[in-house]
C-alpha cells in the first residue's frame, strides 16, 4: 500500500499539466452545448456532487468499522498509518467516477440537441433553407450551417477528454483492480483457513468487509463507464438517423456522416495500461475468475 501511494503522488506531479488540460477541455464542452451560464445545471451538479460525497464518506467508515475495533482492542496504531495511506486511493478512484459523470452529462446533453434536430425536421411544417438567416427557425442545411458541426466539435473534445481521464487515472484505475483481486484472494484463503482452525475470526471479517468494498468501488467505476458507454451508443443512434433520411438535403446528410466517423475513432472506452478494459463485464469476470481461483484454493487446501 505504501508503495503503491508513492507511485501515485509521483505519477500526479507528472500529470499535473494534463489535470489543468482536462478542465479546459471540460469547459470548451460547456461553452459548445451552451452550458456555462445555466447557474441551475451547475446547482443541481453540484447538490448532486455533494450526496455523493457524503456518500462516500459514510461507506468508506463504514468500511473501516474492523480496523477501528482492532486499534481500539489490539492496540495495533500502525493501522492509522495504514487508513492514511489507503484513504486516497479510493478517494482518487471517487473523482475517477466524478469525472466520467461529468462526461456522462455533456453526452446527454449533446444527445437532446440531436433529438430536438431530429424532432425539427420532422415537423410538418418545416422547411430547410440553404441560406444562413439568423431570425429563422429553419435548420440552415448549407456548409456555412454549423449546428452539426459544433454539436460533432463538441463530441470530439469529449473524446479528448475521455483520454485524458484515462491516461491521468490509468495507474489508478490498475491498482485498483489488482487490490481488488488480491483482497478476494485473500478473503477465499482467509475463510477455508478460519473455517478449519477456527483462529483470529476478527481477521477475517476484517478482511471480508475491505473485500466488499473493494468490489464496491470497482462496480462503481464500472457501472459509470457502461453508462458513458450507452450514451455514446444512443449518439450514434441519433446521427445515424440523420444519415438514412434522404429527405433531408445533401449538405445536412454530410455532415452527419463526418460525425458518424468522430463516434467511430473515438469509442469513450475506458482501459487500464489497455489490458483491461472498464465496463459492466469486468464484474463477470472478477466474479468468473474469483470461482476459479475458490476451486483452486479448496484443492490446495484439501491436500494441505
Amino acid at each position: 500500500m505504501a508503495l503503491q501511494y508513492f507511485i501515485f503522488i509521483i505519477i500526479s506531479l507528472r500529470l499535473s499539466d494534463k489535470n489543468i488540460l482536462l478542465i479546459k477541455k471540460l469547459a470548451q464542452i460547456d461553452r459548445i452545448l451552451n452550458v456555462s451560464m445555466k447557474k441551475e445545471f451547475f446547482k443541481k451538479f453540484n447538490k448532486d456532487l455533494k450526496i455523493l460525497l457524503i456518500f462516500f464518506l459514510i461507506s468508506y467508515t463504514f468500511s473501516l468499522i474492523p480496523d477501528f475495533l482492532d486499534i481500539l482492542y489490539e492496540k495495533n496504531y500502525y493501522q492509522l498509518i495504514s487508513i492514511g495511506i489507503d484513504f486516497p486511493r479510493h478517494l482518487e478512484s471517487m473523482s475517477f467516477y466524478i469525472f466520467i459523470k461529468i462526461l456522462t452529462i455533456r453526452l446527454n446533453i449533446l444527445n437532446e440537441h440531436l433529438i430536438d434536430l431530429i424532432k425539427l425536421k420532422n415537423q410538418k411544417n418545416y422547411t430547410f433553407n440553404e441560406d444562413f438567416n439568423y431570425n429563422s427557425n429553419n435548420i440552415r442545411a448549407s456548409y456555412r450551417n454549423n449546428k452539426t458541426i459544433r454539436l460533432g466539435e463538441a463530441y470530439k473534445i469529449i473524446g479528448e477528454a475521455n483520454y485524458l481521464i484515462n491516461d491521468i487515472f490509468e495507474f489508478q484505475n490498475c491498482m485498483s483492480l489488482v487490490s481488488t483481486f488480491v483482497y478476494i484472494i485473500i478473503t477465499l484463503w482467509s475463510s477455508i483457513y478460519f473455517y478449519r482452525t477456527s483462529k483470529q475470526p476478527n481477521m477475517l471479517l476484517a478482511f471480508t468487509v475491505q473485500c466488499v468494498y473493494e468490489i464496491f468501488v470497482i462496480s462503481l467505476m464500472s457501472y459509470i463507464c457502461d453508462v458513458l458507454s450507452s450514451e455514446r451508443n444512443t449518439t450514434k443512434k441519433l446521427v445515424n438517423e440523420l444519415i438514412v433520411d434522404y429527405d433531408l438535403p445533401k449538405a445536412i446528410r454530410i455532415q452527419a456522416k463526418t460525425f458518424m466517423e468522430l463516434i467511430e475513432v473515438w469509442p469513450l472506452k475506458i482501459f487500464a495500461y489497455d489490458m483491461f478494459p472498464i465496463d459492466i463485464k469486468l464484474i463477470l469476470k472478477f466474479v468468473s475468475v474469483s470461482t476459479t481461483f475458490l476451486i483452486v484454493i479448496i484443492q490446495i487446501s484439501h491436500f494441505t
